[in-house]
């Protein structure tokens, strides 16, 4: 299920990708002062959750950033966190990943973790936490 998303995962690190390169990239942080957050962050978000409402619309969400949140109609939930490293990323440490959970009736069911700058992408079976089913993403 969570496989549909791939296409757009492969976009947003992409995007990702360009932007850890832009030296004009402001950095805001939450109630937390070591909680970074920026428009890489945001629109990253964005882009997942406007997939996932196309793909799966009666499934809540539980997103990083605020105000983003989605109850679930069907007992699915996706939890997503779209740049899991900011601090990495504002530091110019290229180690940071896209995270995505699947849940249902309240069992994680599968994920997704994709790692923009080694181009590598973990697909995470239920049942098999420890085994990664590794995959490099295709260039475009």
């Amino acid at each position: 299920m969570i496989k549909i998303l791939e296409k757009v995962v492969l976009d947003v690190a992409e995007y990702q990708r360009q932007a850890f390169h832009n030296a004009n990239l402001v950095f805001e942080t939450k109630a937390d002062p070591f909680d970074l957050v920026s428009e890489v962050d945001r629109r990253s978000q964005q882009m997942l959750l406007t997939a996932v409402e196309h793909h799966f619309p009666a499934s809540g969400v539980v997103a990083e950033e605020e105000g983003q949140d989605k109850p679930s109609q069907d007992g699915t939930w996706f939890l997503i966190d779209p740049l899991d490293g900011t601090a990495n990323f504002k530091a110019g440490i290229p180690l940071w990943a896209i995270s995505i959970g699947f849940v249902k009736n309240g069992t994680i069911t599968s994920g997704l973790i994709a790692l923009p700058p080694t181009w590598i992408s973990h697909n995470l079976p239920r049942n098999s936490p420890t085994i990664f089913s590794q995959q490099v993403l295709q260039r475009n």
